[in-house]
């Protein structure tokens, strides 16, 4: 890792998600990160990675049953979202 961790509040920014939402998913486990101290840590490459995954995860759901996907599952601006 070449580059500094990031913080809750730069992934928040960075997935274009509210700061608790990444709190959450960290603390669920859902997010790959780490807890220094008290606060939430990050390896951006790690977040690329886990986004590219979801997003690959996301088009075999919708191809193979679009009724099956959660829309909390879906991306913001993935097209399939109606709120």
């Amino acid at each position: 890792m070449n580059e500094a961790l990031a913080t809750s509040e730069e992934v928040a920014q960075y997935l274009r998600v509210s700061t608790p939402t990444v709190r959450r998913l960290a603390t669920l486990g859902r997010i790959p990160g780490c807890r220094i101290g008290r606060q939430w840590r990050f390896d951006m490459a790690k977040i690329d990675e886990w986004a590219e995954q979801r997003s690959a995860a996301n088009v075999v759901a919708v191809r193979s049953d679009p009724e099956s996907v959660q829309e909390d599952e879906l991306s913001p601006d993935d097209p399939l979202r109606t709120t």
